[in-house]
């Protein structure tokens, strides 16, 4: 899919084909997403591939789910380690110090042999 530094310095949309798991089965190895380079900040309900900062370094990227509640908190999903569902928590301002967005995911496209299962 391409490293930190090569998805910062995209623009537009562009089609990434992934090499691993980005949320859980929803975005799976081998699946296909159109992203918006454009959108580089949080600015509505839908997924962003965004890196995170555990320490000092950029250590974990890929695709969450966010959420604006009617009181204005952000709320983030994660995906649960078995099924599909999804755990929320609240994006606290420390935590969204810690996010880099690099773009908004407008679709997945799944290959075909998955969805012949």
């Amino acid at each position: 899919m391409g490293s930190r530094g090569q998805l910062g310095q995209c623009r537009g949309l562009h089609l990434l084909q992934t090499h691993s798991s980005l949320f859980g089965d929803w975005i799976a190895a081998h699946d296909v997403i159109e992203v918006d380079f454009d959108r580089r900040s949080i600015k509505g309900d839908a997924e962003y591939l965004i890196a995170f900062r555990h320490t000092d370094d950029y250590s974990w990227y890929g695709v969450r789910r966010f959420q604006f509640r009617l009181d204005g908190e952000l709320w983030i999903a994660d995906p649960t380690i078995h099924g599909e569902g999804q755990t929320w928590r609240i994006v606290t301002p420390e935590m969204l110090a810690n996010i880099e967005v690099f773009g908004m995911v407008r679709e997945v496209y799944k290959p075909l042999s998955k969805l012949r299962r």
